[in-house]
């Protein structure tokens, strides 16, 4: 089941070129913010957001990736475990419309 349209690259540049980062706080580190999304979204265990972007945080963004270009039926992000604007972009969105990839975790 595809949720939602292929973004408008303008719009993603656009977005891009206004914001470094979208909502990071101003007082926390990128690395805390995206593993802080991702145990949002349950691809990551709660507690789990120690900044530290190791094995555990590359698998849980490549699994993330895989699954929007799943969703979406294309190669939409890199499957790479690195989290690029565009990547950051979809997680964002995600945590925002209280998507969880995989459910809700038990």
């Amino acid at each position: 089941m595809k949720f939602w349209k292929k973004p408008k690259p303008d719009k993603i540049l656009n977005r891009a070129l206004n914001e470094k980062t979208p909502d990071v706080p101003w007082h926390m580190d990128l690395k805390i913010f995206i593993t802080l999304l991702l145990v949002d979204i349950g691809m990551l265990p709660g507690g789990s957001a120690d900044g530290v972007y190791g094995s555990a945080t590359i698998s849980a963004v490549a699994d993330f990736q895989q699954w929007v270009n799943d969703q979406r039926g294309e190669e939409t992000l890199p499957v790479n475990g690195e989290v690029d604007q565009l990547t950051l972009l979809y997680l964002q969105y995600c945590k925002d419309h209280g998507m969880m990839p995989y459910g809700t975790p038990t």
